[in-house]
């Protein structure tokens, strides 16, 4: 019994070491391969052009090993290990040098490095990347990407200045593959990136909050971003500002979310695409949002009623010129020099102006800037409304008697639903009203709204000898509730 026992045992081990075997070369095998792929290196191409500074500087977080070598002789090489923090790399003449970095854990470049002797980045390499790489190549001016392969960004939340002042870069071979999807933070990532113009449309941008500043100043950028997810953005201001060939379609985009897009197309010269699709329920700051662009699209549709700076929204924006007359104003909208020195022209000014003042949830105590705009008959009308009723203040604006206004303002100020024909118009001493209602009240208004003339109940004709020759305005209530507001021109 014990033999057959001794048997058994013997079996037992005999697989179990079998089994170690096969784990132990297996395990081996991971670890071979695990190596090989960390073995893949960044390599980052730098100049040395100074003999007195033999230095090349890598700052850094994370431990790496490193080795170089001289691009035109290859016998000219040298290793080390660079820790956290700044490390030294002596060279032993002027010349260019690859050196390649391969970490041991986690790792970014950080600021510090000789970012103005860096001139190409030739492999991504195989890197665990640091999450947080915000301002990683930020200040490389001269720095090109010309590695064919694509880093794996999966696991990284912020680029926020990531190519910040990467003044000269023109070549990111592949940059439209990279995988951004868990990324919150983009703000300032190609800010004064002047020649930087790659595709970048198929980006996952689903995650990012932050795309403030994100193209300032990248003169080059114009690609077609119109696809981009930017559902919980909440920040873009001068996402845009001073872009200067941007100008595509992003009419589509859900901006929901976004509350702050002061700045964002300020001095974006080009940029001129419709915006009516967005939803700016949630915004809350659009100070000089269009300021100095070419921007002149119909915005008339936007909800802006949690808007509470609209300071120099369209300062010095001589293209705009459109009514937004239709807005309803936050109670506490800060409005100073919103149209100062804008397109605006009288008519629109007017009819803007028009639509505010007869808005019943218009704000009180306004104080607009509007320097350089000019208003006739009608929109003084309702400029004095404004003044008189809701306490507003203007800036700048001034009175213009042969101010070209459209038929809104001064042949039918407000229409109502009544059809009313006055005649003869102009007229000397007797004009008469035709109504296919019953006049309530009729009001002789000279430009600053004060009745001259008032007949209350039903009239069909005024005397108006009374009145000195000019431009008046007639206001005709009728027994169906409906107002109009005609032109009258006294002989």
């Amino acid at each position: 019994m014990s033999y057959l026992w001794e048997i058994c045992i013997f079996a037992i081990n005999k697989k179990i070491k079998k089994m170690l075997k096969k784990i132990y070369f297996f395990s081996f095998f991971l670890l071979v391969i695990t190596t090989l792929r960390a073995q893949t290196p960044l390599i980052l191409k730098f100049l040395v052009s100074d003999a007195n500074n033999l230095k090349i500087k890598l700052n850094t977080q994370g431990v790496y090993n490193y080795s170089y070598v001289k691009t035109n002789n290859s016998t000219i090489t040298g290793n080390g290990i660079g820790n956290t923090g700044l490390t030294e790399i002596n060279v032993p003449s002027i010349g260019t040098y690859n050196i390649s970095i391969t970490p041991t854990g986690i790792f970014k470049l950080s600021s510090g490095t000789d970012v103005d002797k860096v001139v190409e980045l030739t492999q991504w390499g195989q890197i665990t990347w640091n999450t947080n790489l915000s301002g990683m190549f930020s200040g490389y001016a001269n720095i090109q990407i010309t590695a064919t392969d694509i880093p794996d960004f999966s696991a990284v939340t912020n680029l926020s200045s990531f190519f910040s002042g990467c003044t000269n870069l023109s070549i990111v071979n592949n940059i439209n593959s990279w995988n951004v999807g868990n990324v919150t933070n983009m703000s300032n990532l190609f800010f004064n990136a002047k020649a930087f113009n790659k595709p970048i449309g198929n980006w996952n941008t689903s995650n990012v909050t932050d795309m403030s500043q994100m193209f300032f100043y990248a003169d080059s950028f114009n690609q077609d971003i119109g696809n981009w997810n930017v559902s919980n953005v909440t920040n873009m201001s001068s996402m845009f500002n001073r872009a200067k060939a941007f100008n595509q379609n992003i009419n589509n985009w859900n901006v929901s979310n976004v509350q702050n897009m002061s700045l964002m197309f300020e001095a974006s010269q080009m940029f001129n695409q419709p915006l009516n699709n967005w939803n700016t329920s949630n915004v809350t700051n659009m100070s000089q949002m269009f300021s100095y662009p070419s921007f002149n699209q119909d915005i008339s549709s936007w909800d802006v009623s949690n808007v509470t700076n609209m300071s120099h929204m369209f300062w010095s924006n001589s293209n705009f010129n459109k009514n937004l007359g239709n807005w309803t104003l936050s109670p506490i909208v800060n409005l100073t020099e919103i149209f100062g020195y804008s397109g605006l022209d009288c008519g629109n000014y007017g009819a803007t102006l028009k639509g505010w003042a007869e808005n019943p949830n218009s704000p009180l105590g306004r104080l607009v800037g509007a320097f350089g705009r000019t208003y006739g008959n009608g929109g003084q009308i309702f400029r004095n409304q404004l003044i008189n009723n809701k306490g507003w203040t203007f800036a700048g604006d001034s009175f213009s008697p042969n101010c070209p206004e459209p038929l809104l303002l001064v042949e039918e100020i407000k229409s109502g639903k009544t059809k009313v024909l006055l005649y003869p118009n102009p007229a000397s001493e007797m004009i008469f009203i035709k109504s296919e209602y019953i006049t309530k009240s009729v009001q002789v208004l000279d430009a600053s709204g004060k009745a001259l003339l008032i007949k209350v109940g039903e009239t069909n004709q005024l005397n108006l000898q009374q009145i000195p020759t000019g431009t008046y305005f007639i206001k005709i209530a009728t027994a169906n509730g409906s107002e109009s507001i005609h032109k009258l021109i006294k002989k």
